[in-house]
């Protein structure tokens, strides 16, 4: 998880956080873990639901969030 995590991070989310304006390091590890805390959230719905969605609409759903 954590190593996926981390290409998330490097390719969408810290890109996505400079283009908003947060150009300090520092400052976009606060946002990268605010979006893991959501992720691992997600994902613990979804196992507390005994996996009702596909993982591919789990997938999905998290993917979206990068829109926003």
């Amino acid at each position: 998880m954590e190593a996926g995590m981390q290409t998330v991070w490097e390719r969408y989310i810290k890109p996505m956080i400079y283009m908003h304006g947060v150009p300090d390091e520092m400052h976009m590890l606060y946002y990268y873990q605010y979006f893991k805390a959501g992720v691992l959230s997600m994902l613990k719905l979804w196992l507390d639901r005994s996996c009702i969605e596909s993982p591919q609409e789990v997938a999905e759903m998290i993917t979206k969030t990068l829109d926003r």
